[in-house]
């Protein structure tokens, strides 16, 4: 008996195996007849060719009419030819739906592209029971701690002395449910970046940078340590522009950064770079955008925030002072006398119980203290190695601060009356006529980027400049002929001045080819320029600049093939909205490969008849191997 219940028990078994290998086979017939449905109304509709889809795998149309993602990361595509062909990796990524993966949810497609998932499932309307949706922990706490509700475009100004920021930066901030405007803090930025090394300097940099040698790496950072870098440490003033995306397109935009968290592209200065990318993150969240192909040649931030604002995306615009100008304001409502003592507070040379502090009435008291502690704390970001001793100072200013019953002592920080986005197109085209000791010739000057001293200043950083790739050619009427006079590779050059809260160095940098004197004739000359020094404000409108010269040439009509010299190059200029002037002395003695002296003064007298529209006048008296040149030129500028 105890036998036939054993058969018996073994053949239930059996038959429940069965069962189970047949619903299995059933199952898996109906995964594959049900992916198969899938997969074929993706190709009758042609979502492979939706914007949307395009967008979320970052595909460009090439040259020969193909596709091609410009995600340069294997681990991205589903399929092997995924880079290359977006109706096969859409293809493949339906089919990575059905996948299982134990458990291991950095293997899920699912969770892997949840905003492919999303994307697709909207086209598709997945069928539940036949695909089920995979839960994502690890996304959904994610989620869960950003709580992304809202966005903003941030754009930190120009900063000359950050290889990575000479033009600007874009990020986007991820606001939540309870943000306020007044605390931003507490928000995180999406930011895209070099993975460049810190050391790396300008030159070396935008050269490694134009051919796509970094690659570029997508983060999720707290905002305070942003806003820090560039506020408080680099001394940026900040723009913020609220964006009318709704919450659904912003979380839609979010999955798609989780999708990019370990993913690498190429990191391009001029065209990929961190401007160019937060606008392809607009395309994954409002599909139909079409920004970034407003920017196949050339993606500067400040470019790129005025095609947000014109495709009417922002609904708010905020300004936010760096500390330097914060501090620069409130020096200009104290006295020279108060003035001295913030400087004597943090030179350790007077301290709270000084006469001259306790004689002031109570508001120019707590100016002077507030003063004071921002100053400190300016200086020990600046110098680390400080902080402690100046953390001390610091509670004494903010305890005595405390006790004073005063509360609003300053006069609001002014918005500056041209935001960015309403500053002059950062490329240039120029038309003109001059006489060149007797020989009149026309000139055109193409500039693709970006700004220079004597442009229309108004939403620039002033006293600053950045060239790259200024092509000038003339054709001389006497010989008939075009000839190159100038290819600026690249030119930077900050002319900062000093005061008595900061103390920056003046430098400039310049690589290209000139045409120039020689001992046989007019030549094409390449050169290196770097210069350094100090510069000073003179009266409220000037700038006094005293820089050393350092200048290395090279051309195979030298004698020796270069020449290499020291010099001096003394500078003034003025800066406004309607003109700008600048006037150079410059001397170089050439006494290393061939041997020569070089004097240049000139004038530069620049009229601004519109936001892109500007006439320029120079005027030019130069000495080179005994050689007396005089040229003037007068152009006609436009900015687009």
């Amino acid at each position: 008996m105890s036998r036939c219940f054993k058969a018996i028990g073994y053949s239930a078994r059996f038959i429940f195996l069965l069962i189970i290998l047949q619903c299995q086979v059933v199952s898996a017939y109906a995964d594959d007849s049900y992916l198969s449905a899938l997969q074929a109304k993706s190709v009758e509709d042609e979502l492979f060719l939706d914007q949307g889809w395009l967008a979320l795998v970052h595909y460009k149309k090439t040259l020969f009419g193909g596709y091609e993602s410009q995600t340069d990361d294997n681990k991205f595509f589903n399929a092997d030819n995924g880079r290359t062909s977006p109706e096969d990796e859409l293809l493949a990524t339906l089919s990575s739906f059905f996948t299982h993966s134990n458990g291991d949810e950095n293997a899920n497609s699912q969770c892997r592209f949840p905003a492919r998932y999303y994307w697709l499932n909207e086209k598709l309307n997945f069928d539940k029971l036949k695909l089920k949706k995979v839960y994502c922990p690890k996304l959904e706490k994610w989620r869960d701690q950003l709580k992304p509700h809202s966005l903003d475009l941030i754009f930190p100004a120009a900063f000359l002395n950050g290889p990575s920021s000479m033009f600007g930066h874009t990020l986007l901030r991820v606001n939540s449910h309870d943000f306020r405007k007044e605390l931003p803090l507490v928000s995180y930025a999406l930011n895209y970046a070099a993975d460049a090394d810190a050391s790396d300097s300008a030159l070396f940099f935008s050269v490694k940078g134009l051919i796509g040698g970094y690659p570029g790496i997508f983060a999720i950072v707290p905002y305070y340590e942003k806003l820090n870098e560039y506020r408080d440490i680099e001394n940026r003033d900040i723009w913020e522009y609220s964006l009318n995306f709704t919450q659904d397109e912003v979380l839609q935009l979010m999955r798609h950064a989780w999708e990019l968290r370990y993913i690498n592209f190429d990191y391009f200065y001029i065209t990929e770079n961190c401007s160019y990318h937060m606008l392809s993150f607009m395309e994954v969240a409002r599909p139909g955008l079409k920004l970034t192909h407003l920017f196949d040649s050339k993606a500067i931030p400040i470019d790129t925030v005025r095609a947000v604002v014109d495709a009417n995306l922002v609904k708010q615009r905020n300004y936010r002072p760096s500390t330097t100008t914060v501090i620069e304001h409130h020096a200009a409502e104290l006295d020279e006398i108060e003035n001295s003592m913030v400087i004597g507070f943090n030179n350790h040379e007077i301290n709270l119980d000084d006469q001259r502090i306790e004689s002031l009435v109570e508001k120019n008291y707590a100016r002077v203290i507030e003063q004071a502690y921002d100053y400190s704390r300016f200086l020990s970001t600046a110098n680390p190695a400080a902080r402690d001793v100046r953390a001390k100072q610091n509670w004494r200013l903010l305890t005595a601060r405390s006790e004073l019953d005063v509360k609003k002592i300053w006069n609001d920080i002014p918005v500056p009356s041209v935001s960015p986005e309403e500053s002059h197109e950062t490329a240039r085209f120029a038309i003109g006529a001059g006489d060149l000791e007797g020989m009149s010739f026309l000139s055109l000057k193409l500039r693709p980027v970006y700004h220079d001293l004597l442009d229309p200043i108004d939403g620039y950083v002033s006293t600053s400049q950045i060239n790259f790739l200024d092509l000038q050619i003339r054709y001389f009427d006497k010989t008939e002929k075009i000839e190159l006079d100038k290819l600026t590779v690249i030119n930077v050059l900050s002319l900062s001045p000093r005061n008595e809260y900061f103390s920056p160095i003046s430098w400039g940098v310049d690589v290209g080819v000139e045409r120039m004197n020689s001992r046989r004739g007019r030549i094409n000359v390449a050169q290196l320029k770097v210069d350094g020094g100090l510069s000073y404000p003179v009266g409220e409108s000037w700038v006094f600049s005293g820089l050393f010269e350092a200048r290395v040439k090279a051309a195979n009509r030298l004698s020796k093939g270069y020449s290499a010299g020291l010099g001096l190059r003394l500078n003034l200029l003025s800066q406004g909205s309607y003109f700008s002037t600048q006037l150079i002395l410059n001397s170089v003695s050439f006494r290393a490969g061939e041997e020569s002296n070089y004097h240049r003064a000139s004038i530069e007298q620049s009229f601004h008849l519109d936001r892109n529209l500007s006439v320029r006048l120079i005027a030019e008296r130069i000495k080179d191997y005994e050689i007396y040149s005089t040229q003037a030129e007068l152009f006609l500028s436009w900015y687009f």
